[in-house]
């Protein structure tokens, strides 16, 4: 990985992953995992899985998908199953 060649944005995403990771690799519990404004080809939707970890949060979203493939990502929230959350989802066209 050539971290000269990522933008700003890139690097905070991946310093951010990592930091989930490292917390996720202490505690072992469940996290509901919800990415915004998910691409998985060229429009948005809304992921979310329950996972220990977000490499099997992502792992768990590609099966899903059938594919390795995805055009973005978008924003990640991670919540504690404890945690009390709402989201709302609208479609439009």
């Amino acid at each position: 990985m050539n971290y000269d060649e990522m933008t700003s944005d890139e690097l905070f995403e991946l310093a951010e992953n990592k930091k989930l990771e490292e917390s996720n690799i202490k505690t072992g519990e469940l996290q509901l995992y919800v990415w915004e404004e998910f691409e998985p080809d060229y429009t948005s939707g809304l992921a979310f899985t329950l996972a220990r970890s977000l490499k099997d949060a992502k792992r768990q979203v590609m099966e899903e998908r059938n594919s390795c493939d995805v055009y973005g990502w978008g924003t990640l929230t991670v919540h504690g199953l404890t945690d009390p959350i709402t989201y709302r989802v609208s479609g439009g066209g």
